[in-house]
């Protein structure tokens, strides 16, 4: 079976001077029907990746392919679409 999300060297860093490192050099595939945990200290990049990687961020380095495509680079508006029609989320903090 074939990852249906697959991040190569993904990275993301915020502008500044020095520039910050939220996600650096990460190489991932989570295969369909799987469940995938991400763990690790407070602070470390958690967070981060996962609005890498549920298209809600842009990678500012690397590759984010999702069924084949890759979806990095796509607008906002068509990175909505996919998550509309293919992903589900449950926020940490979820006031209303």
């Amino acid at each position: 079976m074939s990852a249906i999300l697959e991040a190569r060297d993904l990275g993301r860093q915020l502008p500044g001077d020095p520039p910050i490192t939220l996600v650096k050099g990460v190489d991932l595939g989570i295969e369909p029907g799987c469940f995938t945990t991400i763990v690790g200290p407070s602070g470390c990049g958690k967070s981060s990746l996962l609005y890498l990687l549920g298209l809600i961020d842009r990678p500012t380095s690397g590759e984010l392919l999702f069924d084949g495509r890759e979806v990095s680079k796509l607008s906002g508006d068509e990175r909505a679409k996919i998550r509309l029609a293919r992903f589900g989320f449950v926020f940490q903090f979820h006031f209303l």
